[in-house]
């Protein structure tokens, strides 16, 4: 019984972040009727999402356009999250992103600087600007900062280096954009990884950026600005 329980709370740990995330993807958006009515539907399509091969719902740019507020698309392939999101709230270039049940992103222009509910938490990390990453060379530092037992802060210090891979062509949500790629490529005690930034001018038009050992690479994709 103990073995069949673990698993069952293994399958809903994995299916609870493909189907929840979605659920507040607009809960942010206040009383305007077409957010609410998007979020109606995404409340209506969750009712009806009792196996791990329900999908999570689709939305038209159309409708993601509706509500007049900032869309992103975020993969999380570690959780199984293929979703869209609103902000909760937005300060001076930094955006938190939250879900309904609690789950947050955190962007300042664009560069990923903490999470919570995705477990490790990332608390907060020192990062470069925007700007920085745009230039696409030289090396830098960044230090993350993560929830670690008993609630005790671990510190991670990595040293990047940024490099431009050169022009590449996204299509986000049926969009196509010309952009340009930008990888760091970090390494510290026992972790290396890669971040890479798509810029479309001045715009960060989508990114792939590390969240942690446990919850991997973070894929967030400007849907409306």
């Amino acid at each position: 019984m103990g073995t069949g329980v673990a698993v069952m709370k293994r399958k809903v740990s994995l299916l609870f972040p493909v189907l929840v995330i979605a659920a507040g993807l607009l809960a942010a958006c206040g009383n305007d009727p077409a957010s609410n009515s998007l979020t109606n539907a995404v409340t209506e399509r969750l009712k009806t999402a009792t196996t791990p091969a329900a999908a999570p719902p689709v939305f038209t740019r159309e409708q993601l356009e509706a509500p007049g507020v900032p869309v992103v698309q975020v993969r999380i392939a570690s959780r199984g999250a293929d979703t869209v999101m609103a902000p909760r709230d937005q300060n001076s270039g930094t955006i938190n992103w939250q879900t309904a049940d609690g789950t947050v992103i955190t962007t300042r222009d664009g560069i990923l600087i903490e999470s919570r509910n995705l477990l490790p938490d990332l608390m907060s990390a020192a990062a470069p600007t925007a700007a920085r990453i745009a230039t696409a060379s030289g090396s830098h530092p960044r230090s993350y900062y993560f929830l670690g037992d008993e609630d005790a802060t671990v510190r991670l210090d990595v040293t990047c280096t940024l490099s431009a891979i050169g022009p590449a062509t996204l299509e986000i949500k049926g969009r196509t954009h010309s952009t340009r790629q930008v990888r760091e490529s970090c390494t510290g005690a026992d972790v290396a990884f890669e971040n890479d930034f798509w810029f479309e001018g001045s715009v960060m038009r989508q990114s792939r950026q590390w969240a942690g050992r446990q919850v991997g690479l973070v894929e967030i994709g400007h849907v409306v600005d």
